[in-house]
Order: C-alpha cells, then sequence, then structure tokens
C-alpha cells in the first residue's frame, strides 16, 4: 500500500481502502476539505468548531476517499474514528496544518516587526 491510501479494517469484518484525495477533488470539494481542516484544529487556532454540520462533512469526506465507492454500504458509525484518521494521513493534514500555522506565525512576526519600525 502506497502512502497516499490506507487500507482500514471495519468491524464488519470488510478490510477498505481509504485514498488520498487529488487536487481536482479538493478543487470541487474546497469547503469540505477547509471545513475538515478547521473542525480538527478548531481548539488550536480557535476557530468556530463545527456542529450540526460535522456529521455529514464526516460522511461526505469518507465517500469522497473510499478506493471502491460500493464499499460505503459496510461502514458503521464505530468505523468513523478510524476512517477519518486514515483520510488525515493519506491527506498529509497534519503536515498542512503545521505548515499553515508556522506560515500565520511567520506574517504576524513580520507584520508586528514593520508596526513596530514605523
Amino acid at each position: 500500500m502506497s502512502e497516499h491510501a490506507q487500507t482500514v479494517q471495519l468491524a464488519t469484518g470488510p478490510t477498505i481502502i481509504i485514498e488520498a484525495w487529488t487536487l481536482d477533488q479538493i478543487a470541487a470539494n474546497s469547503a469540505d476539505f477547509l471545513n475538515m481542516v478547521n473542525a480538527f484544529t478548531s481548539s488550536l487556532t480557535g476557530n468556530q468548531p463545527l456542529t450540526q454540520e460535522f456529521s455529514a462533512l464526516v460522511v461526505r469526506v469518507v465517500k469522497l476517499s473510499l478506493q471502491r465507492p460500493e464499499d460505503v454500504v459496510h461502514i458503521r458509525a464505530g468505523d468513523l474514528s478510524e476512517l477519518m484518521e486514515a483520510v488525515w494521513q493519506v491527506n498529509g493534514l497534519g503536515d498542512f496544518v503545521k505548515k499553515m500555522l508556522s506560515l500565520q506565525v511567520q506574517i504576524r512576526t513580520g507584520l508586528q516587526e514593520a508596526l513596530a519600525q514605523s
């Protein structure tokens, strides 16, 4: 299995494969991509976490990530946390978040330095 796909054993027995999103998938589902990142980083960034929309977001994200869309019939609620972890990992979202937060800190520091010099 490549680093862009991960096998997940479901509670009902079958295994499914979660694949990383392509750039076209991210573009076509940009709100879900950003909402997913926001939902899992809201406590770090101070953004409002998603509430009612979260379960619908999880379902859309998992469906989009399935290598075989027909595998959706095997997924149960108890599988969702492991599936979302796989989605997070195969898409490299941990590194994405670290780099975006680092850039935000650099921008703030640069702005503060520029304001202090004025």
